[in-house]
């Protein structure tokens, strides 16, 4: 996040700088701000939800919820999910195509704003902007990869244990061997 915070700086101070210039230049990035604003609020809103999972699983270990208070976590991890992936897609779509660009009443007003530039204008020249797609991309990938990746298996159901970690997300599976030895399996869900 602190990757975002620096990035909308760089472009906030970008257009005060050029104004401040010259007064009738300026320099329209509100697209980049504004997906950039979205990332931070989504991930607080990741932050909070799965935070709020990993330290109530930590401290209170063996409490129990209701069916209705495990269905609002999944809920609202699906819905924190969806917006990541869209904060994603938008993110990604605004720096590969996307630029600033300035507007001046002369040429010459123009010229002095851009010999001023601080962040490039076309986003895909910023290194910052590259490296935050990217990491929103491993995240959101690692997390649904986590999910998908180790569904429990319908011949296993009965065997799960009923543990406060399976409300959010991790679901301890047990398997009896025939030498009584049991075997257990942690898979990530959501």
């Amino acid at each position: 996040m602190c990757c975002n915070d620096s990035r909308i700086a760089d472009y906030v101070n970008q257009q005060d700088e050029i104004e401040r210039l010259h007064s009738s230049a300026a320099v329209h990035n509100d697209d980049f701000v504004g997906i950039a604003s979205y990332n931070i609020f989504v991930g607080i809103a990741v932050a909070t939800i799965f935070g709020a999972g990993f330290f109530f699983d930590l401290f209170f270990p063996e409490r129990y919820e209701p069916k209705n208070i495990r269905w609002s976590w999944r809920i609202s991890a699906l819905v924190v999910t969806l917006m990541a992936f869209a904060d994603a897609i938008a993110l990604t779509v605004i720096v590969a195509t996307g630029n600033a660009w300035i507007s001046a009443d002369t040429q010459d007003a123009a010229d002095i704003a851009r010999q001023k530039l601080s962040p490039p204008l076309r986003y895909r020249d910023n290194g910052r902007a590259i490296a935050s797609v990217v990491f929103l991309w491993v995240g959101l990938v690692g997390t649904v990869a986590r999910y998908v990746g180790c569904p429990v298996p319908k011949v296993l159901e009965h065997s799960l244990t009923s543990s406060a970690a399976s409300s959010y997300g991790f679901t301890t599976i047990t398997l009896t061997h025939t030498d009584q030895n049991p075997t257990v399996l942690e898979c990530g869900m959501m």
